[in-house]
Order: C-alpha cells, then structure tokens, then sequence
C-alpha cells in the first residue's frame, strides 16, 4: 500500500514480514522490489527473486515460522529427553506438546503456558529408540499453541567429535 515495511540486505537467508497492523480492509497492494547494487558479493550473484515467496496467513497469537528448536539429549541415568523451545508471537497461550512413535502411540507430553515470548518444554523419554543410517527411526513431535498446530519429524540421536576418534553418532 506504499509504505516499506522491510528491508532485508542479503539475500542468501529466508526472511519475514508480518503484514497484519498495515493491512487495510479491501483491496491491498504488496510490492516486493530488489535493488542489485554491485560490488554486493565476492562472485556475481546476481540479483532477482529465485524461490518461492508465500504469504503466510497466522492468528494473532501464533508460533512464529522457523522459530522452533529441539534439541535431543541423552544421558545414562536418564536416558532421551527433548528440550524445546519456540518463540511465539501475541499474548500468551497455553501450549501442549506430544511426542509419538511411528505406530503413532504417545511416548512422552508437556504442557503450559507460553512466557515472555517462548515455549520452553522438556519431554522425557522412556526406551527411546536412537536414529540411526541402519534403523532411521523417527518421532512425531506435535506441537498445539492456541489455534495452530505444528508437526515435526525428530530422530533421537547425539553427535559428538573426538580428537581421537573422529565423529561419533549415539
């Protein structure tokens, strides 16, 4: 509608804009423009739009896209364990999150409340099955905040380098 929202200088990393606040009722007007200014690269990159671009339509309240993080974590007197945390947008919601196996059977669930912009959960988890290039075995990690619902797919799995041995899966 002729105001710039955004300006994002390198274009080699996905980006958002939330639209909501400047929306009018109506018939509205996004413009995407692309300035090339040389010299912008140590190779000529070019300049254009190359992938796709998707007008993504949220709740007020709502995760914010490519904000969520899991991190798999493994100890022997424990065992598997998921650490999550998301980054939300709005008021707070009540979130539920909800691991299950690939017979679609719950292993492990959290829940609460969103807080200063975040989810943070931990998902304990009992016999969990290691991912690995033999057994390639994947949970459904579910995640409910407010109105929307994410879904990912998670192998447990723990990455480590050793000097001595080199990189070491599980």
């Amino acid at each position: 509608n002729g105001e710039i929202l955004c300006s994002h200088p390198y274009g080699y990393t996905a980006f958002d804009v939330p639209l909501g606040r400047k929306l009018k009722s109506g018939k509205n007007v996004v413009t995407v423009h692309i300035r090339h200014q040389s010299p912008n690269s140590r190779w000529y990159s070019g300049s254009g739009i190359y992938r796709d671009v998707y007008l993504v339509t949220l709740p007020e309240n709502h995760l914010i896209p490519d904000g969520i993080s899991v991190k798999e974590n493994y100890t022997e007197e424990l065992g598997w364990s998921l650490q999550i945390k998301a980054e939300t947008a709005g008021e707070p919601q009540s979130f539920e999150c909800v691991l299950q196996d690939m017979r679609g059977e719950s292993v492990g669930r959290t829940a609460g409340t969103s807080a200063e912009g975040f989810i943070r959960a931990l998902i304990p988890i009992k016999k969990g099955r290691p991912w690995s290039p033999e057994d390639p075995y994947l949970y459904t990690l579910t995640i409910r905040y407010g109105k929307q619902t994410e879904v990912k797919k998670i192998g447990l799995r723990s990455v480590f380098a050793d000097p001595d041995r080199g990189l070491l899966l599980n």
